[in-house]
């Protein structure tokens, strides 16, 4: 039993379960919230390829192709841009 040693913290990109017995790991396209134990979406152009423990920017040139919760960001096509 390690609750009696000390508090472990979770991995990178998961959080801890409601009863703080284990954590959990978050899907691509959100990320871990530990005060509420859940994993979030990541807002508009923002985006997690696997579990992360924050969202990464979409950069000028690039798109998510999703409004939320996006896992890629990809280059604009020929022809195309973004801000």
């Amino acid at each position: 039993n390690t609750g009696n040693l000390g508090c472990i913290d979770c991995a990178e990109g998961t959080f801890a379960l409601k009863d703080r017995t284990s954590c959990d790991v978050c899907a691509a396209g959100t990320y871990p919230d530990n005060d509420i134990s859940e994993c979030l979406d990541c807002p508009s152009g923002q985006y997690t390829p696997f579990s992360m423990d924050e969202c990464l920017d979409c950069s000028g040139g690039f798109a998510t192709g999703v409004d939320i919760a996006a896992t890629t960001c990809t280059a604009c096509d020929a022809g195309t841009y973004s801000e």
